[in-house]
């Protein structure tokens, strides 16, 4: 889900919803709209501003009502394990059972249950034997226990596709350093990354006894450039860019990971665009932000 949350703050859509949403639109965002707006702004209000905190913050106050279903299937939990000795109850022994009754409990309906301590003493079939007997002293109360209930669908849920982690984790590291070095090629983006590097290498030499040159006022005809590996370079990071507008466009309409293509209202494939200069600017609030909590703590 962490990805689903950082490709809404790289949407240019999202962001056309965010600032809707606080203060309106001048007219050049008006210009700007997608047909389906309506769509996002339905995604922005179960979300949020995803840029108004962190994802540790965000995920404990949006995660239950977006992702969790409402009744889940019960299911046998252990709650902690004492070892051989212990005589007191240990922290995380407390921690699990209050999580249990707070937290886990509700998701299932509270269901009947039975709570005991079993004591790992002798062979598998001998624990289960006292297993079975307990189950018994209460089969009347199983016989007579309601029906589980079907499992209810989250609100949203990731989708099952082909789409790679590598694919979704590249693409948003490319347009995050797009965005913090807006000067850069994109070789040296490739570079910063690790992408492609038998071609970037050669690049990088060519650039560096370029310079060289340049420096020293001799001519620089003779250096042979590697305009293929940078032809190459271009094809792949734009293919990662065009990936990444995709996932932030399709997140903004309640669909991850999705690379399915977009077309705008004369039925034409959308053009690739990203904010980078809000995208920057928001980073380095962010930054700041992490910086005066790093200073308080």
């Amino acid at each position: 889900m962490i990805f689903w949350f950082h490709f809404l703050r790289l949407s240019p859509s999202y962001q056309l919803a965010t600032r809707f949403r606080a203060n309106g639109l001048n007219e050049e965002d008006k210009q700007r709209l997608p047909v389906d707006f309506d769509d996002v702004l339905k995604t922005y209000d179960d979300f949020g501003d995803v840029w108004a905190s962190d994802y540790h913050i965000w995920t404990r106050d949006k995660w239950r009502k977006l992702f969790d279903a409402n009744i889940v299937m019960p299911q046998a939990k252990t709650l902690g394990l004492l070892s051989e000795g212990q005589i007191e109850c240990n922290d995380q022994l407390e921690t699990n059972l209050k999580l249990y009754f707070e937290q886990y409990r509700p998701t299932i309906g509270y269901p009947m249950t039975i709570i005991m301590t079993l004591p790992i003493v002798g062979n598998k079939k001998r624990i289960m034997g006292e297993v079975e007997l307990i189950l018994d002293r209460y089969e009347g109360f199983i016989k007579n226990s309601p029906p589980v209930r079907p499992v209810a669908k989250p609100k949203y849920a990731l989708l099952i596709n082909k789409v790679r982690d590598r694919v979704i984790k590249l693409s948003h590291q490319i347009i995050l350093t797009k965005a913090s070095y807006p000067d850069y090629k994109m070789w040296q983006i490739a570079i910063r990354l690790k992408l492609n590097q038998a071609q970037t290498e050669k690049i990088k030499l060519f650039e560096q006894q370029k310079a060289a040159a340049k420096a020293e006022g001799k001519k620089i005809d003779g250096l042979f450039e590697p305009a293929e590996e940078k032809m190459l370079i271009n094809a792949v990071m734009g293919r990662y860019i065009r990936h990444a507008y995709l996932l932030a466009e399709n997140a903004a309409r309640g669909k991850f990971p999705c690379i399915d293509e977009r077309y705008d209202a004369n039925g034409k494939k959308e053009k690739t665009f990203f904010d980078y200069p809000t995208i920057l600017e928001m980073l380095k609030e962010e930054s700041i932000r992490r910086t005066q909590i790093d200073d308080d703590d």
